[in-house]
């Protein structure tokens, strides 16, 4: 590898690893699944990394791109555990906002998990992997209209469903 694709490489993980690891977090609930899968994310890059082309799309695309395809072999591996995530829950919370709290989560998770997995997915890159429409449009092969529509869907589902007024 160049030293120019070093340092380029070197700041692309200084700026999205943290934005990927939230991502798989949200959609594995096992911190160390996500770590793993936020490391393989990045060595794949790395092996892949000469091979980027911009005028396919983003950075941030390509590179989500490559974590949504590890999400998908993860899954296809191994089936998901309910835990609650972490940011979800005060610092130090009283037990009954503690309980509380973890009901919401598990509530909230549900509620996503329900959707169409294409809702989900759109939602997930979206809000928990800070992408913009058109980098989750890339990722997803679909059309900015559809993932508009497809979060516009999925936000509209979880606000009119059951388990989201347990989560408020």
């Amino acid at each position: 590898m160049c030293p120019d694709a070093r340092v380029a490489f070197t700041t692309l993980y200084h700026q999205k690893a943290a934005t990927v690891y939230r991502y798989f977090h949200h959609q594995v609930d096992q911190v160390q699944d996500a770590e793993d899968l936020t490391a393989t994310t990045f060595l794949t890059a790395l092996a892949r990394f000469g091979h980027y082309q911009p005028e396919q799309g983003s950075l941030s695309a390509w590179l989500f791109g490559i974590a949504h395809n590890c999400l998908r072999e993860h899954r296809r591996r191994s089936r998901p555990v309910e835990q609650l995530p972490l940011e979800l829950l005060d610092q130090q919370p009283l037990p009954e906002r503690q309980v509380l709290s973890a009901e919401r989560a598990i509530a909230l998770r549900r509620a996503i998990r329900e959707l169409p997995a294409e809702q989900s997915e759109a939602l997930a890159l979206r809000f928990f992997g800070g992408l913009r429409t058109r980098d989750v449009a890339a990722v997803l092969g679909k059309s900015e209209g559809a993932v508009k529509m497809l979060v516009h869907r999925a936000v509209t589902a979880l606000r009119d469903c059951s388990t989201w007024e347990d989560w408020r």
